[in-house]
């Protein structure tokens, strides 16, 4: 965490690789509960207080890391909710541009995925229906002692 606010304060485009290989290190020492959420929690949003650049980045390798977890733990849900909000809010007013707006986008929906559509229910088939589907489909599927091999 110390080197992440370290790396933070250098505003050089040097150290972006690091950074985010200091970012997925915090994430999955969070995920593995190595390092306790509010770490992941900090790191973010000192991102977010500067969300420009090479920021923006960082901040969604944060939340593709972990972000799935800190969002499903009850105790920090809302926190992480927040800080999302305040997320898509930067990312509508700074007007950032299409590469970091698909970055976020990606991020966003790694933590919280679209809720799926409804799902299809079993077909129930008569007793006739279902007996001949088991013939077809089961019964009468390859099995290598019924298969002969011509030479």
């Amino acid at each position: 965490e110390q080197q992440f606010h370290g790396q933070a304060k250098f505003k050089k485009n040097q150290n972006i690789e690091s950074r985010l290989r200091t970012a997925r290190y915090i994430g999955e020492l969070t995920k593995f509960r190595l390092a306790p959420p509010i770490v992941s929690l900090r790191c973010l949003q000192r991102c977010l207080d500067d969300f420009t650049g090479a920021n923006v980045d960082i901040a969604c390798s944060l939340l593709e890391s972990c972000g799935r977890y800190l969002y499903r733990l009850p105790h920090t849900n809302s926190k992480l909710s927040n800080l999302m909000e305040t997320m898509m809010r930067l990312s509508k007013a700074k007007r950032l541009d299409e590469r970091s707006q698909a970055l976020i986008n990606t991020a966003m929906y790694t933590v919280k995925p679209p809720a799926s559509g409804p799902k299809k229910e079993a077909k129930e088939y008569t007793p006739l229906e279902g007996y001949l589907r088991y013939l077809l489909m089961v019964s009468l599927q390859p099995t290598e002692s019924s298969i002969s091999f011509v030479a």
